[in-house]
């Protein structure tokens, strides 16, 4: 009897305070009696049959704990490619030396991607009405970047690798003695070959020059040069001066 008195006062009261404490005590109410009362919808027994809200409760913190860690996770292993690619782009430029400009060149292919792609992801998460959390934030700049690490890997295996230092003093050997007439002049592999030549060209042209002015030029004071037979006459002082002119 307490349990039906209990029932029309809940089912006369507003429907917001009947759905709430229905609820609560789902086992209070006789559903099958109750759709007879006035204003009163079998929704509201709905919740009776759902289980225990806790259990659900602990199912759906699971799912969202699995859900973080998985974006976590793929966001790390995202990361961990962008710098594996910037590294071996790196590398491969500058032949395996490590110095301050390969130095320079990963710490730029590193941040390039970077900072462009958390300007992008910010400017994307301000114009939703409703803001990415940050773990998702993360993961979606953690592709984009790896993204645009991926296409200027691949653009930068169709360049040439760059050379180490013995291969480029051999290279520079050849083109001297190309400059010499020492060795036949090959066609040009790189854009600077030809430049080089030359400079190497008007090098050797001036040191034969300046070879045969100083083997014309007379030198028979020079040797005695600072010594007291060179101060000995006022004569062997202007021979000495006018033979270092000369020279």
């Amino acid at each position: 009897m307490d349990n039906l008195l209990t029932g029309h006062y809940f089912a006369t009261s507003k429907k917001g305070t009947f759905d709430a404490l229905s609820s609560l005590s789902p086992g209070l109410f006789l559903c099958d009696s109750l759709p007879s009362l006035r204003g009163f919808r079998a929704e509201s027994c709905a919740p009776a049959s759902t289980g225990d809200p806790l259990t659900a409760k602990v199912n759906h913190s699971s799912i969202q704990r699995f859900k973080s860690i998985f974006v976590i996770g793929a966001a790390g292993a995202a990361w961990t490619l962008v710098v594996y690619l910037s590294y071996l782009r790196t590398v491969r430029w500058s032949g395996g030396v490590r110095n301050a400009q390969s130095s320079g060149y990963f710490i730029g292919n590193l941040l390039t991607p970077v900072l462009a792609v958390s300007f992008v992801v910010w400017l994307i998460n301000r114009g939703r009405k409703y803001k990415m959390s940050p773990t998702y934030k993360q993961l979606l700049t953690a592709f984009l970047a790896l993204g645009i690490t991926l296409v200027s890997f691949a653009g930068s295996l169709r360049q040439t690798t760059g050379i180490d230092e013995s291969s480029a003093k051999k290279q520079l050997g050849h083109l001297m003695k190309q400059a010499a007439g020492k060795e036949t002049v090959t066609p040009d592999s790189e854009w600077y070959d030809g430049p080089s030549r030359e400079f190497f060209r008007d090098i050797l042209t001036f040191n034969q020059e300046y070879t045969s002015a100083n083997q014309s030029v007379d030198q028979s004071s020079l040797p005695k040069l600072y010594t007291p037979e060179s101060y000995a006459t006022r004569r062997s002082m202007q021979t000495t001066i006018s033979q270092l002119h000369a020279f």
